[in-house]
C-alpha cells in the first residue's frame, strides 16, 4: 500500500521528468551530431563584424505601430482586468498579429492588397476598437495605465542565480537577433515558400492561385498564409518587399514566446528562480534559437499555441466568471494558430481538451466554436472552393495535382527515411505518439486531475505525430518545448524540495542536462547563419552558405530579363527570373514525350531558355525526386546537340542552354574561367614543360552534379613518353609546387602505382563519378631523361547512367570503383 501511494502521489512528476528529459537529451545528441557533420561552421559568433544587410527606416515601422495598438485595444476589449502589464503586453502582440493577418486573408481574397485598402481597413479596425475600448472603461492616463492593475503588479527583485541566468538568456538573445538582421534569409523552406511567397503575393497585389505537384511553391501555396502575410502587410508600408521585415518577425515572436513561457511558469509554480529556469531550460534548446534565427512559420506558431495554453490554463484555475475572458483569448489564439499552418488545426484540440476537463456548457462550447468558425474557415472555404481540398493538397485530392508527379513527389517525401537514423526516428516516434494519446486519455478521465501535464503531452503528441508520419525533423518538436520547459522547471522545483535522495539526484541530473546543453549554444546559433569568410558582399555570402549561390548570381548577371529557367530546385528567391518547375503542372506533358526533340520543342514554345540543376535534386542525392530520371531532358544534360553546358558552380550546380550551340561557343564560354566544357566529348591539348620535380601539364574542368552515378572514359596520347594521371578535387594554381600538392585533395590516380614508379605510354582509365564541382588534371611525365617539352591530347567522353550499359570498355582501361 505504502508503495501505490508513493506511486500514486508521484508517478506523475516522474512522468514529466522523463519526457522533458527526453527532449533535452535529444538536444544534446542534436547539437552533437551537428557539430560532427559541420565543424567549421561551429564557432563563437563575432557581432562586431560589418553586417551585409542593414536596418530600413522607412514606413514598414508604422505597420507595427498599428499592430501594436490595435492588439492593444482589442486586449482592452476582450480582458479589461484579470490581467497584469507583463500579460497585457502577450495580449498585444499575440492579438495584434493575429487579427492583422485574419484581415489580410480576407483582403487577399476578397480584394486587392494596396496601401489604400490596408489604410482603410487599420483606420477603420483602429477606430472600433478605440470605441470598443472606451466603453470597456479606457481612459488616456498614461499613470493609470501604469498603475492598472496594481494588486498584480510589482517590480520583481531576482536574486543572484536568477540574474546569472538572466544574464545568459540576454547573451543568446543579442547573438540571435545580430544573425537575424545582419545576414540574408537563407532558410530553405523559406526560400521556397516563406520570404518568397511573401514577394509573390505583394508584387501580385492578392493571393494567387498555385497549385499543383511540385514539391515547392506548388505544394505549399496553399498553406494558411499568416506569417507570409504579415510581411506582406509590412512590405506594402515600406513600398518595396524587403525582406528584413520578414526577418525581424521571428525574433520578436521568439521573445514573446520566451515572456510567455515565464509567465506560464509564475502561474505554475509561483516561484521566480523556477520561471526563470523555465526559460533557460527553453534557451537551452538549439531547436528554440534555430527558429528564432531563421525565416519560418514555427516560432508564430509556437508562440500562438503557448498563448492559447497559457489562457486555457488561467481560465481551467478562474472562476465561471473570469473564466469567460481567458478562454476567448485561448479560442482565438487556437484561431490564429490555424490560420499559421495546418499543423495549427490541431489547436482546436486544446479547446477540446479545455472543454472535456473543464466541462464546459455545451451553450458556452457551441459559442466558441461558433467564433472559431467564423475566424478560421474564409481560408479553408477558399481552399476547397478553388482547389477541391481544404488542406490541399494532402490526402492526395485536389485540383492540379497530376499523378505521375503526384507520386515522385510522395516518393522524394519517402526517401527521407534512408537517411541515417531517421528511419528509426519514425518508428520511435510512432510508438511515443502511441504512448502519449494513451496518456492523455488518462489524465483527461482519471479521477484525480493532472489537468497542467494534459497540454505539454498533447502539444508533444502533435510533434511526434507528424515526426511519425511525415518527416522527423526535430523543429517540428518547437511547439512543445516551452511547455516541456514548464514542466522540468516545475517537477525540477518539487524534486529539489523534498529529502529524499534519489529524487534529489534526479532533480540535479536534469539541471546538469540543461546546463550541457547550454555549453554548446552561442556556437550552435553561429551554425544557423555562419559568419562571412569570404568576400563582402550579399552574393559572396550566399554563395558561403547555399550551394546554388553562385549559380543564381550567373544566371541574374547573364541572362535576359524575360528569361524562363526550368529546374526541380524549390529555392527561387534569389532568382530574378521567372521559374518553370520540372515537376509541377505546367510541365506535366514532358512525362508523356519519347524524344528529346519534343521536349525541347516544348520548352521553347514556353520561352524557357535555361535549365538550372542543383545538388539536391540530381543523382546519388536522397533526396533526388523521381521525376529526375523519369523526364527525358535529363538524360541529355550536357549534350551540345540539346542541352550544352554553359555554366557550372563551385558546388557543381549547373546551368544549360535550352537548344543547341556551337561547340566553339561552349569552349569559349568556359574558356572564360580557364575551364575545358564538361560537354560529352572533350579533347584538351596541353603542353608538358620541364620543370623541377616530375614535369606536368594541367588543365581545369568543372563536373556538373547531372553527371554523378555516370563515367567518365579518357584517353592520353603522351607522344611516346610514360605519364601518369592525377585528378584532383579542387583548383590547383599553376605556382604550386609539388611539395603543396601534399596539401590539396587527389581523388584518383591512373595508373595506380606509387609516386617514384614509372608511368605508362597512352593511358586509358574510366572513373565512376561519384564527385563533382571544380577539378584539376594533371598529366605528369615520369621519364628521368626528359629534356624538352612535349604535347599531349586528352580525349575525354562522358557518359550518364543511362548509357553506361552500352558501353564498350577500351582496350588496358581500368575501372575505378567509388
Amino acid at each position: 500500500m505504502k508503495w501505490t501511494a508513493w506511486w500514486t502521489r508521484d508517478t506523475l512528476t516522474y512522468a514529466a521528468v522523463i519526457v522533458s528529459g527526453v527532449i533535452i537529451l535529444t538536444e544534446i545528441l542534436n547539437s552533437l551530431y551537428a557539430f560532427y557533420f559541420s565543424p567549421s561552421t561551429f564557432t563563437i559568433p563575432n557581432i562586431f563584424q560589418a553586417p551585409i544587410e542593414a536596418v530600413p527606416f522607412d514606413a514598414g515601422w508604422i505597420g507595427f505601430a498599428f499592430i501594436i495598438v490595435n492588439g492593444f485595444l482589442l486586449s482592452y476589449v476582450l480582458a479589461r482586468d484579470g490581467v497584469d502589464i507583463t500579460e497585457r503586453l502577450l495580449l498585444s502582440i499575440g492579438l495584434g498579429f493575429g487579427v492583422t493577418y485574419v484581415v489580410m486573408i480576407l483582403i487577399g481574397i476578397l480584394w486587392e492588397i494596396s496601401l489604400l485598402t490596408i489604410i482603410l481597413t487599420q483606420v477603420s479596425l483602429f477606430v472600433v476598437l478605440l470605441f470598443a475600448a472606451f466603453y470597456r472603461g479606457l481612459t488616456l492616463k498614461f499613470y493609470g495605465f501604469l498603475r492598472m492593475e496594481k494588486k498584480n503588479g510589482y517590480i520583481p527583485k531576482f536574486s543572484l542565480l536568477d540574474a546569472i541566468l538572466l544574464i545568459v538568456i540576454g547573451i543568446y538573445v543579442v547573438v540571435a537577433i545580430y544573425q537575424t538582421v545582419s545576414y540574408p534569409a537563407i532558410e530553405w523552406d523559406s526560400l521556397a515558400y516563406g520570404v518568397n511567397y511573401a514577394k509573390i503575393i505583394f508584387e501580385n497585389g492578392k493571393i494567387p492561385l498555385i497549385a499543383g505537384p511540385s514539391i515547392g511553391l506548388e505544394m505549399s501555396a496553399s498553406y494558411p498564409p499568416g506569417v507570409q502575410l504579415l510581411a506582406v502587410y509590412l512590405y506594402v508600408f515600406a513600398g518595396n518587399a524587403n525582406d528584413f521585415y520578414f526577418r525581424i518577425l521571428q525574433p520578436i515572436f521568439g521573445l514573446a514566446t520566451i515572456i510567455v513561457t515565464y509567465k506560464f511558469a509564475m502561474l505554475v509554480t509561483k516561484n521566480r528562480t523556477a520561471s526563470v529556469f523555465a526559460i533557460f531550460v527553453l534557451s537551452a534548446m538549439s531547436t528554440f534559437w534555430e527558429l528564432f534565427v531563421h525565416e519560418t512559420y514555427l516560432m508564430c506558431l509556437t508562440l500562438m499555441l503557448t498563448l492559447s495554453a497559457f489562457f486555457f490554463f488561467k481560465a481551467y484555475n478562474s472562476n465561471d466568471a473570469e473564466a469567460k475572458k481567458y478562454e476567448t483569448a485561448g479560442t482565438l489564439f487556437c484561431c490564429f494558430s490555424a490560420l499559421t499552418s495546418y499543423i495549427g488545426i490541431a489547436s482546436f484540440g486544446l479547446l477540446l481538451l479545455y472543454s472535456i476537463n473543464r466541462r464546459l456548457s455545451a451553450k458556452r462550447f457551441t459559442w466558441l466554436t461558433t467564433l472559431a468558425s467564423a475566424i478560421t474557415l474564409p481560408w479553408y472555404i477558399r481552399n476547397f472552393l478553388l482547389l477541391g481540398n481544404p488542406v490541399y493538397p494532402f490526402f492526395g485530392i485536389g485540383n492540379y495535382l497530376d499523378p505521375l508527379l503526384l507520386n515522385s513527389t510522395t516518393q522524394h517525401f519517402q526517401n527521407w527515411s534512408k537517411v541515417p537514423f531517421f528511419e528509426l526516428f519514425s518508428i520511435i516516434c510512432g510508438i511515443g505518439a502511441g504512448i502519449l494519446f494513451l496518456a492523455i486519455v488518462y489524465l483527461t478521465f482519471a479521477k484525480r486531475k493532472q489537468f497542467l501535464l494534459i497540454f505539454p503531452l498533447y502539444l508533444l503528441l502533435v510533434g511526434v505525430a507528424i515526426m511519425a508520419v511525415y518527416i522527423p525533423f526535430l523543429r517540428y518538436l518547437m511547439i512543445a518545448l516551452p511547455a516541456l520547459a514548464i514542466i522540468l522547471s516545475a517537477s525540477t522545483k518539487s524534486l529539489l524540495t523534498t529529502h529524499n535522495l534519489v529524487e534529489r539526484t534526479t532533480a540535479i541530473i536534469l539541471i546538469s542536462l540543461v546546463i550541457i546543453s547550454s555549453v554548446a549554444i552561442l556556437p550552435c546559433i553561429n551554425s544557423f547563419k555562419p559568419s562571412l569568410t569570404r568576400g563582402d558582399d550579399k552574393w559572396s555570402y550566399l554563395s558561403q552558405v547555399l550551394e546554388e549561390g553562385d549559380a543564381w548570381k550567373w544566371i541574374n548577371e547573364n541572362t535576359p530579363t524575360d528569361a524562363r529557367i526550368a529546374t526541380y530546385d524549390i529555392k527561387e528567391y534569389y532568382i530574378e527570373r521567372d521559374i518553370f518547375t520540372l515537376d509541377g503542372n505546367e510541365s506535366a506533358p514532358l512525362y508523356k514525350m519519347d524524344t528529346i526533340e519534343e521536349s525541347i520543342n516544348f520548352l521553347e514554345e514556353r520561352n524557357i531558355t535555361y535549365v538550372l540543376s542543383v545538388p539536391w535534386a540530381a543523382p546519388l542525392d536522397t533526396r533526388m525526386p523521381p521525376a529526375y530520371k523519369w523526364c527525358v531532358l535529363t538524360r541529355y544534360l550536357g549534350d551540345p546537340r540539346y542541352l550544352p553546358p554553359v555554366y557550372v558552380g563551385l558546388n557543381g550546380t549547373a546551368v544549360y542552354h535550352v537548344g543547341p550551340l556551337e561547340e566553339e561557343t561552349v569552349y569559349a564560354s568556359f574558356a572564360q574561367q580557364d575551364f575545358a566544357p564538361p560537354i560529352k566529348h572533350v579533347t584538351v591539348n596541353l603542353t608538358i614543360t620541364n620543370s623541377p620535380g616530375p614535369s606536368s601539364g594541367r588543365f581545369y574542368m568543372p563536373i556538373p552534379v547531372d553527371y554523378r552515378e555516370g563515367l567518365m572514359m579518357a584517353t592520353v596520347n603522351s607522344s611516346k613518353h610514360l605519364v601518369s594521371v592525377e585528378l584532383w578535387n579542387e583548383i590547383i594554381p599553376e605556382t604550386m609546387n609539388t611539395h603543396l600538392l601534399e596539401k590539396s585533395t587527389l581523388v584518383k590516380k591512373w595508373p595506380v602505382q606509387s609516386a617514384n614508379s614509372s608511368g605508362v605510354e597512352n593511358p586509358s582509365f574510366v572513373w565512376q563519378i561519384n564527385k563533382w564541382g571544380y577539378f584539376t588534371f594533371l598529366i605528369v611525365d615520369r621519364e628521368e631523361t626528359f629534356k624538352e617539352s612535349f604535347n599531349v591530347t586528352v580525349d575525354i567522353r562522358f557518359y550518364n547512367y543511362w548509357d553506361k550499359e552500352s558501353l564498350f570498355m577500351p582496350e588496358g582501361a581500368t575501372m575505378q570503383n567509388r
